[in-house]
């Protein structure tokens, strides 16, 4: 089998895989020996030698970043300019004195791969009138807007019912916005609290049928067993494969006892 790089390339990997990123590094190989390497192919050969490379922040600095997207001189300029200035303005004098088309996310990545930050002050000064002070914005609650003890229009009352994006039917048990879903409350009636490691399964499949001899109180590790498995929408046949999953399950407890002993 033909190996991925020589003992030469080896090597010059070795002394730059943890320096630079995975980027910088396959760009650096393929400049230096003339090859076309992906990144993938670069990252399949450290993982398949076990081979470390740095993760840190600090180490992703530069290579590939700046030379992509700044030349030297453009890179002094910009070293000169951007503390105090946000990303836009930093971004619009970098493009007007080099006439360059540099987008705000390139620039913005430029900043975050480098660690460069902007510097700019932009907290709230003591003393000073906030942009909308005594306005009042529909749908939000402020001092002009809303008064206390007054109710909002789509206040739901305890007792009122929804269905969920899942398709179940959520019942309201307490204020002020306390949902349960309506199959576990029904079965709750019935049997007592469900434990934490069951659920309550509709037998039929269909999330409208709230007849307790369709609700099945089921171990989640049965659950899951279950939901590998096609459901049925004919509760005979789900009846079945949860007796399956039950034995399965107590087969799995079983051997794990005795490889345990």
């Amino acid at each position: 089998m033909r190996r991925l790089l020589t003992n030469e390339e080896r090597e010059y990997l070795l002394s730059i895989c943890y320096d630079y990123t995975l980027d910088a590094a396959t760009q650096l190989m393929n400049e230096r020996f003339g090859k076309f390497w992906k990144k993938s192919q670069i990252k399949q050969y450290l993982n398949n030698h076990k081979i470390k490379r740095s993760r840190s922040q600090k180490d992703k600095k530069g290579y590939v970043s700046k030379i992509k997207l700044l030349s030297p001189e453009e890179m002094e300029y910009f070293m000169s300019i951007h503390k105090g200035r946000n990303i836009n303005e930093t971004t619009d004098l970098l493009n007007k004195k080099f006439n360059r088309s540099i987008t705000y996310d390139q620039m913005k990545a430029f900043f975050k791969n480098n660690d460069f930050t902007c510097e700019v002050n932009t907290q709230f000064k003591k003393g000073h009138d906030s942009w909308n002070k005594g306005k009042r914005f529909p749908g939000q609650i402020n001092s002009g807007s809303f008064k206390k003890g007054h109710e909002p229009h789509n206040h739901k009352p305890v007792g009122s019912e929804r269905v969920d994006v899942d398709g179940y039917t959520l019942v309201k048990v307490a204020e002020p916005n306390k949902w349960r879903m309506k199959h576990i409350l029904i079965w709750e009636k019935e049997h007592g609290p469900v434990p934490k490691t069951h659920s309550v399964l509709f037998l039929d499949q269909n999330k409208g049928n709230f007849s307790l001899d369709n609700l099945k109180l089921v171990s989640k590790a049965e659950v899951l067993f279950f939901n590998q498995h096609e459901a049925s929408h004919v509760k005979e046949v789900n009846e079945s494969k949860l007796l399956i999953a039950k034995v399965k399950v107590k087969l799995g407890e079983l051997q794990k006892k005795r490889r345990n002993l």
